[in-house]
């Protein structure tokens, strides 16, 4: 499917104001910007993110917003905290 550069802005424009918006957008529309974008915004939004976006860079990411913790689901704040261990070691 071809990406519309419109809506694509369209898109971008949601998720700079409120990255959480990025529930709402096509799959097909989140790209890794995209995604960068929302959850440097709202740390929730990384939830919605695709797995092959979800990068420990990104975590971090999320982590660094007020309320990441609240709603991150269990198997990314594992893989925080196994990364923040290897980290120390």
């Amino acid at each position: 499917m071809e990406i519309c550069p419109y809506k694509y802005n369209e898109y971008l424009e949601r998720v700079k104001i409120d990255g959480y918006a990025l529930e709402y957008v096509p799959v097909e529309y989140k790209t890794e910007e995209l995604c960068k974008i929302a959850v440097q915004q709202d740390g929730w939004s990384l939830q919605h993110v695709p797995e092959e976006y979800r990068t420990e860079e990104l975590i971090f990411m999320a982590q660094q917003t007020n309320s990441w913790h609240d709603n991150i689901p269990t198997e990314l704040t594992t893989r925080i905290f196994i990364i923040y261990e290897t980290m120390g070691s």
